[in-house]
């Protein structure tokens, strides 16, 4: 049956419209998982024994928001996508006294670790801890991460041992890398990226203590060394 030309047009520009809504979901979608933060961590009695199928509860101190897991075989947790925040921890097992830690900071793509150990007692024992305040950074006003040689050489690198791409599953806050001017397939190609929402022109990335910032591109180094000449 031959389907005239004005319907024709409309059911593409209906298939348009769904595949144009679909992928800006999945872009949404994409984006939120990269505002979230995690915590996870083990939980164990006074005899480092896993205590499996206590319940974990992490609660935004500041918005009310809460995720809730059970911990696996091995005394394990993860609670995923948290919102960043400061969170409190309660832990709940049978035969143990609850466990609370307030001031827990969670932070974008990144996991926040807390191991806890619960004592023998009843559950509506409670015993509350809180969690320390970070250190602030008096020695100097920017922000920076360091990857020394322990680090480059055990960490998982990608095809070509491109040293850029560790720096943002390491380094919390930094953006997914981007190319230069290389072709994609380029494994030791320049790579950008922005840290913490910055501009990615303000970067100065040192080898060694020199700076391999390319000042014609400042967005990128200007060389990729291999990780053994680091």
């Amino acid at each position: 049956m031959r389907i005239p030309l004005h319907d024709r047009v409309s059911m593409t520009t209906v298939r348009l419209f769904f595949s144009i809504s679909a992928l800006a979901l999945s872009a949404i979608l994409c984006r939120a998982q990269l505002l979230q933060g995690t915590i996870d961590g083990n939980v164990i009695d006074s005899s480092q024994a896993a205590i499996v199928g206590a319940t974990v509860t992490a609660l935004n101190q500041g918005t009310g928001f809460t995720r809730e897991a059970t911990t696996n075989t091995q005394g394990g947790y993860t609670l995923p996508t948290l919102p960043p925040g400061t969170y409190s921890l309660t832990v709940k097992a049978s035969g143990f006294q609850t466990y609370t830690k307030t001031g827990i900071l969670v932070n974008v793509n990144e996991v926040t670790r807390n191991d806890v150990i619960l004592t023998v007692g009843q559950i509506n024992q409670e015993v509350t801890v809180s969690a320390q305040a970070a250190t602030l950074q008096t020695d100097r006003a920017d922000v920076h991460a360091d990857l020394g040689t322990q680090s480059l050489s055990n960490l998982p690198t990608p095809l070509g041992r491109n040293y850029q791409m560790i720096v943002s599953v390491v380094v919390p806050g930094v953006s997914t890398p981007q190319s230069g001017q290389s072709f994609g397939a380029n494994p030791s190609r320049a790579v950008g990226y922005s840290v913490n929402g910055a501009s990615n022109v303000t970067n100065d990335t040192r080898i060694d203590g020199t700076s391999s910032t390319n000042y014609n591109a400042t967005d990128k180094p200007m060389y990729s060394p291999a990780l053994e000449a680091i």
